[in-house]
């Protein structure tokens, strides 16, 4: 018996010059400047989902997320509690 060989899937190259970057690989979050343009593709010009999230570099679940906002709210920073909350109160009784 022979060793099955694995199965992979061919390689796909954009051509030279080209390379494709998501948003996600160039460090972008949805911002407001992102989210007008997404609805801009949309409405404006009558993109789809998919054609939209391939002009932008986003995935189609985002864009569709994002079309789905009447308007732009920034993601909030959720508040964490302290590794040292537990040990405040002796820190603040240590003398100086």
């Amino acid at each position: 018996m022979t060793a099955a060989r694995p199965v992979t899937r061919p390689r796909t190259r954009c051509a030279p010059g080209r390379e494709r970057t998501s948003a996600v690989e160039r460090g972008a979050m949805i911002d407001y400047a992102m989210f007008m343009t997404i609805h801009d593709h949309h409405e404006r010009q009558g993109l789809t989902i998919a054609q939209t999230a391939r002009a932008l570099g986003l995935h189609p679940e985002t864009v569709s997320k994002w079309l789905k906002c009447t308007r732009y709210e920034p993601r909030r920073a959720v508040k964490r509690a302290s590794g040292l909350d537990p040990f405040k109160a002796l820190i603040v009784r240590w003398p100086r």
